[in-house]
C-alpha cells in the first residue's frame, strides 16, 4: 500500500495550512506506508482547465449574443431558456 497526492495548480492555494498533500504525507507516515507526490499540473491544465475555459467563454459569448436579441427566446450552452 502507498499514498499518492497529485500536485495540481489550485490545490496548494485553497488552504491556509498549505498543500493538502502535507496531511496525506503525515497520515502515511503515521501508518508506516510510503507517500509520493506526482506533478500533474501540466496535464491538469491541458485536460481540465483549458477545456473548461473554452466552454465557459463559448457559453458567455452565446449568452451575450442572445441577450442582444430584442425579441424571442434563446437557449444557452447549458440548455437554460433566456427570454
Amino acid at each position: 500500500m502507498l499514498g499518492v497526492t497529485m500536485n495540481i495548480p489550485v490545490s496548494c492555494k485553497v488552504s491556509p495550512r498549505g498543500c493538502c498533500g502535507a496531511d496525506a504525507a503525515l497520515v502515511c507516515c503515521d501508518i508506516g506506508i510510503p507517500h509520493y507526490f506526482i506533478d500533474v499540473a501540466e496535464a491538469f491544465d491541458e485536460l481540465i482547465i483549458e477545456p473548461f475555459q473554452r466552454v465557459l467563454e463559448d457559453a458567455i459569448s452565446h449568452f451575450l449574443a442572445c441577450a442582444s436579441v430584442a425579441t424571442g427566446s434563446c437557449i444557452d450552452a447549458f440548455g437554460v431558456f433566456f427570454e
